[in-house]
């Protein structure tokens, strides 16, 4: 007995340290009702000469506008402050002439079906919702256009009015004269030119861009400082074929090998911008022949060649020249056998004379009378010594 009782007062404990907790759990935590949803709260820079007063159109589209729910905060219903969502914004701006925005419950990603906003006034947007938003549930409210009344309107914020409490869902902040959101790569430094487009760039010949900053309607602000680059490179483009200006509000680009790239810019905050792409050619070289073809020859139109000259033959020295043969006179009818024949008669016609003889002796069958005495003086001479030669011979 004195065991049980030791320990019955352990089960109480436990029992009473259960019934504590699940009290918690059903009726939640002393601070629970001061939980509020949670937003994205983004600050938006609008220029003020937007403004209505000037009679300008332009209206700032802000960005997604996002709230993370705590249990029931937005509990279904129109837009009353107990129920749906009902969006204010300051004094001094205006949601009259903008576009009513969307609203989309996450997971589902699409625009719910049961959600209906409205422009109520110009500073109010009430949405009547037939879905309760559960906790961590996140409703995505898109398309929220502002523009500033005046020229001095103050910045200001947007709440949304749900079940709970009001929370700021966003921040403007009022900027004095055009307020650029972007820069582009441009072809003009005033703001005349046009975006440097895709083109073909010979080796040697440059491109110049400017860093011209433009509003989100395209109007155009300012050449500015800009921080440049390159690419996209392939081929031979490099880095430092793109060249800043010492006032980095421009920089050229230099073809040099072949290749493509695209000149990039940024500044602050402003949506960077790109030129087109820009495509090197560098001219191929012409080859040299090694050596010069000989043409073929036409023989059929071409005259035959000269007819080649035969060379004469040296001169021979002339020899002693024979004397003439003496005509004898025939009798009558003349001697046959004579060179020449005279008188009248039966005998032969006379002949014409030979002609003389030229060249040396033996050389046409005519023995010349040098050639005879010579011929005589060497006969003698051989007798003489061979008369001599016997006599010389006996007297031995």
């Amino acid at each position: 007995m004195k065991i049980l009782k030791k320990y019955a007062w352990y089960g109480v404990a436990v029992v009473a340290s259960l019934a504590v907790a699940l009290s918690l759990l059903l009726v939640g935590p002393a601070d629970r009702a001061d939980a509020l949803a949670s937003s994205n709260n983004l600050e938006t820079a609008i220029s003020l000469d937007t403004n209505v007063a000037t009679g300008s159109s332009t209206f700032t589209t802000l960005p997604p506008i996002t709230i993370v729910c705590d249990m029931a905060d937005i509990n279904p219903g129109v837009a009353n402050g107990t129920t749906g969502i009902t969006l204010t914004l300051s004094a001094g701006w205006t949601f009259s002439g903008g576009v009513a925005p969307f609203l989309v419950f996450d997971p589902w990603g699409a625009a719910d079906a049961d959600a209906f906003a409205a422009i109520a006034s110009p500073t109010s947007i009430t949405y009547a919702t037939l879905v309760a938003c559960g906790q961590f549930d996140v409703v995505t409210i898109t398309g929220v256009q502002v523009k500033p009344l005046t020229v001095g309107s103050a910045s200001g914020t947007i709440t949304a009015d749900i079940a709970t409490a009001d929370v700021t869902v966003a921040r403007l902040t009022a900027v004095a004269g055009v307020l650029a959101t972007k820069v582009r790569v441009e072809t003009a430094a005033d703001g005349s030119g046009t975006v440097v487009g895709s083109q073909t760039v010979a080796a040697g010949a440059t491109v110049t861009g400017y860093a011209i900053s433009r509003t989100a309607a395209d109007v155009f602000v300012a050449n500015v400082a800009g921080t440049w680059s390159l690419t996209s490179k392939a081929g031979g483009v490099a880095d430092g074929d793109l060249v800043p200006a010492g006032d980095a509000k421009s920089a050229i680009f230099t073809g040099h090998l072949a290749g493509t790239g695209i000149i990039h810019v940024t500044s602050g905050a402003l949506t960077p911008g790109d030129s087109g792409t820009l495509t090197v050619t560098v001219p191929t070289p012409t080859a040299v022949p090694t050596a010069v073809p000989t043409p073929a020859l036409n023989t059929a139109s071409s005259p035959p060649p000269p007819a080649s000259t035969p060379t004469p033959a040296p001169a021979v020295p002339a020899g002693p020249t024979a004397p003439t043969a003496t005509p004898l006179a025939g009798a009558a009818g003349g001697v046959p056998g004579s060179t020449t024949g005279t008188g009248s008669g039966g005998g032969a016609p006379a002949q014409a004379p030979a002609p003389a003889a030229t060249g040396n002796a033996g050389t046409d069958g005519v023995t010349s009378p040098a050639a005879v005495w010579l011929l005589g003086i060497a006969t003698v001479g051989l007798v003489l010594a061979g008369r001599r030669l016997v006599s010389r011979w006996s007297a031995r």
